[in-house]
Formats: C-alpha cells, structure tokens, sequence
C-alpha cells in the first residue's frame, strides 16, 4: 500500500477511535466530524470509504485479522492451559489498548464480521489437533467445537466490555478457561483443565 494512502487511513482510524471515545456510538459521529479531526477532505474519505459502516467493517477485519494472528502464535498449544492462557492474555491486551473501537465493535457490531475469520482459523486448528493425535473427527464435530469456544470466549470478553472492563485480564481469562473446562467436562470434550 502507498505510503500517503497508509498515512490517510491511520489518521481516519485515530479520528474515528478519538471520537468514539467522546460520544461512544459510531451513530453520533459525521463523516464531516470525521474529516476535519482526521485532517482529511470528505472527497478523501470518501475515495476510501463509501461510509461509516464501511470503515467500521475494515476495522473490524483490521481487528479479526490481529486476533487470528494472537491464537495462530498459539496454535499448537491451545488445546494446553499455558497457551491458552497465553493467547488470551495477548487477545484481551489487545482489545483493551484498541478502546473505544473495541468497543463498539464487540458490543454495537454484527458478530459475524468480526468472528467468521476467527471461527474458520480455530476450526482449522481444531481439525489438526484431532488428526495430529490420530483421534477421528467429523468436520460437523470440530465445527461446533469451534462454535462452542468462539461465541463462548466472545460473550465472556462482550460482558468483560459492557462492564468497562473492570476485571483484571487474569480474572477474566481464569473465567473462560474454567468455563471451558467445564464445558469440556460435562460433554466429554477434551477442553483446558
């Protein structure tokens, strides 16, 4: 990508996160507002834009895109409490430094945009994992295996946002690996313990 280019979406996204920190809803926020903190043109945005909903989905995959590259680090030892530890740590880091954009994304967002390119990555490693310990697995098992750890982390960490993100990261990631385990325990699935 062109530096100029690189340089302008930058100052559109740290214009967007500012102003959503001072009015906490992206429907509050004019792409004129937008502009002029972003010190751009609304002809320049919308040459990378066509509104807010567009930036809010490319955040978003800027979003998805970090957090698939957090659980691919660990992809080999997430089935182990240490690295699944680990990776959750990094993930709720990560989305507590993004804030407000966050934010908005985990509470104010269609799941779907932000979790799809997730799921897809951790059914991967899913179906690896089985295949690695020679254990048979249906691609409809891993699936929802997939399912179960995605939506479950995401409305634990979507309650961690709603209540401003007052628990520790610790505590919460101890939450959803208990809640894992307990999951785990009560289907027969092999889960953190």
């Amino acid at each position: 990508m062109d530096q100029r280019i690189a340089r302008t979406r930058e100052a559109i996204f740290r214009a967007y996160a500012e102003l959503l920190a001072q009015y906490d809803d992206v429907s509050q926020i004019s792409v004129k507002e937008l502009s002029q903190k972003a010190g751009v043109s609304r002809s320049t945005f919308y040459s990378h834009y066509q509104d807010m909903s567009e930036l809010t989905r490319d955040l978003t995959a800027e979003l998805a895109e970090h957090l698939i590259g957090i659980f691919a680090e660990h992809a080999e030892r997430l089935y182990q409490p240490d690295g699944l530890n680990h990776a959750l740590r990094q993930a709720l880091s990560y989305l507590r430094s993004r804030g407000a954009v966050a934010r908005q994304i985990l509470l104010d967002e269609s799941p779907e945009e932000l979790l799809s390119p997730i799921v897809n990555t951790i059914e991967n490693f899913v179906l690896e994992d089985y295949r690695s310990q020679h254990k048979p697995v249906e691609n409809r098992l891993a699936r929802s295996i997939t399912l179960l750890w995605a939506y479950g982390i995401y409305g634990i960490i979507k309650e961690w946002f709603r209540d401003g993100c007052q628990d520790s990261t610790d505590e919460v990631v101890s939450n959803i690996c208990s809640a894992l385990a307990s999951c785990g325990s009560l289907t027969g699935l092999q889960g953190t313990e």
